[in-house]
């Protein structure tokens, strides 16, 4: 007697017993709260929390109020489509707040649009915001709407070769933490900095 067709029933009995079991989970994260969904949501990285919108109908638009964006963007290859894939996100996500915002990028020749993208953060009343540009091929400022963000408790900035930050007109009034990595460039002040942001600045100010 062939024994294969012996031992390939346990292992189809074990495979049937697996899928049995992501078929429960399955449903039993259906059957959850759409708050709750949205919170696991907030704990996976950007592109795994949109991906979930193809498990069912109820999952397509969850992650558009997911409140924790992440965008990192390091392979010259994968370019075009990283830009591509911040714009689309930012586009179809709701108008609810965003907690955490973070990008890493080059900024090339896109300066506009990595200004514009850190602009709809400020939009959506975020609260900490992470920001790593490299590689200028042209002008880029931050956006001003960035200096008088309401919302924004915490800002880690890295911009190396930043020639000069302005913060003369801040109005951080619930910022809590910042961290300024500036690998040459002084902070100008005009006048006098506001107390808020001299207090909270971590770093030499010249």
């Amino acid at each position: 007697m062939d024994g294969s067709g012996l031992t390939q029933q346990p292992k189809k009995q074990k495979l049937n017993e697996e899928l049995d079991v992501v078929d429960k989970t399955i449903k039993c994260l259906h059957n959850l709260p759409e708050e709750i969904l949205r919170y696991i949501l907030s704990l996976l990285p950007t592109k795994d929390a949109i991906r979930t919108s193809v498990l069912c109908k109820r999952w397509e638009y969850l992650w558009t109020s997911i409140p924790n964006l992440d965008f990192k963007g390091s392979e010259p290859a994968k370019r075009k489509h990283f830009m591509n894939f911040v714009e689309r996100v930012l586009l179809l996500r709701d108008s609810s707040d965003i907690k955490t915002f973070t990008l890493y990028c080059d900024v090339l020749r896109d300066a506009s649009h990595v200004s514009a993208w850190i602009s709809a953060a400020v939009r959506r009343n975020v609260q900490q915001l992470d920001i790593s540009l490299y590689n200028f091929r042209e002008p880029f400022s931050l956006p001003h709407s960035l200096f008088t963000c309401m919302s924004l408790t915490e800002l880690e900035l890295e911009m190396p070769f930043l020639e000069e930050l302005d913060l003369e007109y801040c109005n951080w009034v619930n910022i809590k933490v910042m961290h300024q990595f500036l690998l040459i460039g002084p902070f100008r002040d005009k006048g006098k900095l506001p107390t808020a942001c001299m207090f909270f600045l971590q770093g030499s100010i010249e």
